[in-house]
Parts: structure tokens; C-alpha cells; sequence
């Protein structure tokens, strides 16, 4: 199997291995999945990609490269005399899923949670994850890289947090440290807002050694912090602030929503949030960009006047 021998090879680590396997066992479970390559005719093909167009988007392009890349491997090995992804122009389905439009605090909201958080007293023996939320709400970083930040991340001299690796399961769903990002632009770094400044200090200054030099580490049972953890705490918290819980992924939407509302520009907000393209930014946030067309009218508007 391919995606083995790549994971053997160290061509993909854990995770992607992971979401691999995750990929196949839905081509294993559809129809084509116990056929033959040999014996897969167009119209078997046809059938299979339409039957997965209720699933998102992204994960449609998965499973289409991974049957498209074995029909390719099936050619160069001889198994089969056509290619038919290529003799027949078979091409990648489209969702029947809506864009998911995303969650984000309103400004009342946001002010709510940090006023909630910056009154907290956290429970003797219990861990602490209000600055991580602070961290994704000023900084837009991923829960799991927050997890993965060790003390010499945080660049005072610079201003900047830099990403450099995140928490992931395996596929034991066992939690472990990986010295690389979800994708390669996740290498990044990131700017420390006046906001978010004095939360990174405290957390420096509260930083105890363990045995992965982590800034966040749960010391109650001396193991890597999940960001189901972090959820859990989030889901709590929004619960008592009569606030809606879509998780706390919803904070790092939170920080883009602020980003372009204040004018942040989309190719800069890309490097911020560790996109891999400048299309994910936009198709995300389309409905946020789409709200301030009239204000940029207006901004227009006054620059023409005053250079013409």
C-alpha cells in the first residue's frame, strides 16, 4: 500500500498517515472498494464519485486523488491497459454540501469572554487554559499548535510567536508531540498584538520545566494537553455566559473576523493563519470581506477625491 510505504519512508508522518487511512476505509466501504482494479469499469467510477458528494468539500479531493492516484499506479504497473481517469476525462466531484459559513464572537461576545477569563480563579489541582484561549483569540494560532509551544517560542525581542509544531493523535488517537505543522506554511511567525503581549509574559513567568519544554503542559497527569481538553473548559465557559458553544476553533475565526475588519489585508492575514493558499483565505472569510464592500467603497472614494 502506498500510503504505508510512504509512512515507513517518512514521506508522511503520523497525522497525514492517519487521515490517509481515514481516506481509504471509505473507498474500502463503497462498491469499488472490493472489486478488482482490473474489473473497476468508467461507469463503476462515475457511480462511486457521485456517491460521495455528500461529504465537505476537502475530503472529496482526498479520496478522488487517492483512486485516481491508484489507477495511475495501476497503469505504470501493468495491471490495467487504460487509465481511465485520463482516457475518459473523469473529473473531481463537486459538494452537495453548502459552504459552512463560520462561527465567530460578535464584538460583544468577545468582550464577555475576556472579561470572564481575566476574573477566572482556576480550581487548586486543576489545569489552567485561559491564556491558550487568549492565544488563538489574539494570534489566530491552531489549538494544537498553542499546545506545542515551547518556552523559546515566544520571541519578546522580536515580537512574534513562532510556530513551529503541534499536538496531534495517532492512529490510536494517542496524543504526541510533532515538530512540524498540519501543513508546511504552518511554519510560521506570528506577531504579538499589545492585547496579547502581557498574557504571554504571565505564561513565561509561570512556566514549570517538564520533560517537552512546553509552555502549556498538564502537570495534574503529566501528559501533553489535547485540545479537546482546552474544549471542554471553552464549552464551560461559554455556558455560562449564555454564550452559543461551536467550540473553540470559533476564537481563531474570531481573531481573522477582527483582522479584516480593521483592514488587515488578505495576503497578510494568509501568513498569519498558516493557509496554504491565499484562495483558503478568501473562500473562508468570503462573507466577512463581502460585509465591508460598501466601507471600502467609501475608501475609495475619499482617495479619489483627494488625489484628483
Amino acid at each position: 500500500m502506498k500510503c504505508e510505504k510512504d509512512y515507513r519512508a517518512n514521506f508522511t508522518k503520523e497525522q497525514g498517515y492517519t487521515r490517509n487511512l481515514e481516506t481509504i476505509k471509505i473507498i474500502e466501504r463503497s462498491q469499488i472498494g472490493s472489486v478488482p482494479i482490473a474489473l473497476v469499469t468508467p461507469e463503476m467510477l462515475e457511480i462511486f464519485l457521485d456517491s460521495i458528494r455528500g461529504y465537505a468539500a476537502g475530503t472529496i479531493q482526498k479520496i478522488f486523488q487517492k483512486v485516481k492516484g491508484a489507477f495511475e499506479w495501476a497503469k505504470m504497473n501493468s495491471l490495467i491497459d487504460v487509465d481511465p481517469f485520463s482516457a475518459y476525462n473523469i473529473r473531481c466531484p463537486k459538494s452537495n454540501k453548502k459552504n459552512k459559513r463560520i462561527n465567530a464572537l460578535s464584538l460583544e461576545e468577545q468582550r464577555k469572554l475576556v472579561d470572564y477569563l481575566n476574573s477566572y480563579e482556576p480550581y487548586e489541582f486543576r489545569n489552567d487554559y485561559r491564556i491558550q484561549l487568549m492565544i488563538e483569540m489574539y494570534a489566530g494560532l491552531r489549538m494544537g499548535e498553542i499546545n506545542a509551544l515551547r518556552i523559546q517560542d515566544i520571541d519578546f525581542k522580536r515580537n512574534v510567536i513562532c510556530v513551529r509544531g503541534t499536538v496531534s493523535r495517532d492512529k490510536n488517537y494517542s496524543a504526541f508531540l510533532e515538530d512540524e505543522t498540519k501543513t508546511p506554511a504552518g511554519i510560521r511567525d506570528v506577531p504579538i498584538s499589545e492585547e496579547l503581549l502581557p498574557y504571554l509574559r504571565q505564561a513565561v513567568d509561570q512556566y514549570r520545566e517538564n520533560k517537552y519544554g512546553l509552555l502549556f503542559f498538564d502537570h495534574v497527569h503529566n501528559k501533553l494537553i489535547t485540545t479537546q481538553q482546552v474544549n471542554c473548559f471553552y464549552g464551560r465557559v461559554c455556558e455560562k455566559l449564555h454564550i452559543k458553544n461551536t467550540g473553540q476553533h470559533c476564537l481563531r475565526h474570531t481573531f481573522a473576523t477582527r483582522a479584516i475588519e480593521s483592514g488587515v489585508d488578505a495576503v497578510v492575514l494568509k501568513q498569519w493563519m498558516g493557509h496554504t493558499k491565499i484562495s483558503i483565505t478568501l473562500d473562508t472569510y468570503t462573507d466577512v470581506f463581502a460585509s465591508l464592500q460598501n466601507t471600502a467603497m467609501t475608501t475609495m472614494n475619499d482617495y479619489i477625491r483627494n488625489v484628483i
